[in-house]
């Protein structure tokens, strides 16, 4: 591996298949050995590496790893390797930087849309079959925790764990009152 310094482009190869570009932000030299902080910069990666920027109204890609840096020796599970600078990588990277911030735009949108919606609530949600459209399954349970992408877990009755977006449920509560007729409340 050549010997890399602070401002270089990589080529980050991962043990598992994914390659993308990167950016050295730090370097650091101890006793242990170098270890570099890098930051995905969106120039280049294969396609394992290539995030999917989707926005759905079931879906939305979260990017939040992508904007924060990590650290890694350059060696082993995360291979560091000299890349030379393109003319179009400004243009690529700021490119990048609108779809992330799209995205994040979006996971905005969906928390203002969703944000009565909180952990510990119970709630209501459909699985369907996909070549019906009928209802497959019924949860009713409890949100366990709410993920960044606005993905959650469910304990449902049964004691099993569900995995839906926060935008497929119905909460409980509300929907019962709904039912209720005006001069009966």
């Amino acid at each position: 591996m050549t010997s890399l310094k602070k401002g270089d482009c990589a080529i980050c190869k991962t043990y598992s298949g994914p390659e993308f570009s990167v950016v050295i932000k730090n370097v650091t030299v101890d006793e242990k050995g170098t270890v570099y902080e890098c930051l995905r910069d969106g120039v280049w990666a294969n396609k394992e590496g290539t995030p999917n920027f989707i926005i759905s109204s079931s879906y939305i890609f979260d990017p939040n790893d992508l904007k924060h840096s990590f650290l890694t020796s350059g060696t082993g599970l995360r291979r560091l390797e000299y890349r030379a600078p393109e003319l179009d990588d400004d243009e690529k990277r700021t490119l990048w930087e609108f779809h992330i911030k799209k995205q994040d735009d979006a996971i905005a949108t969906m928390r203002a849309k969703y944000g009565h919606i909180t952990k510990g609530m119970t709630v209501k949600w459909y699985e369907y079959n996909s070549w019906t459209g009928q209802v497959a399954f019924e949860c009713i349970g409890k949100i366990m925790y709410i993920k960044h992408n606005l993905s959650c877990y469910i304990i449902c009755a049964d004691g099993v764990t569900r995995a839906p977006y926060i935008s497929e449920l119905t909460v409980v509560d509300d929907a019962l009152s709904a039912d209720v007729p005006e001069t009966a409340r």
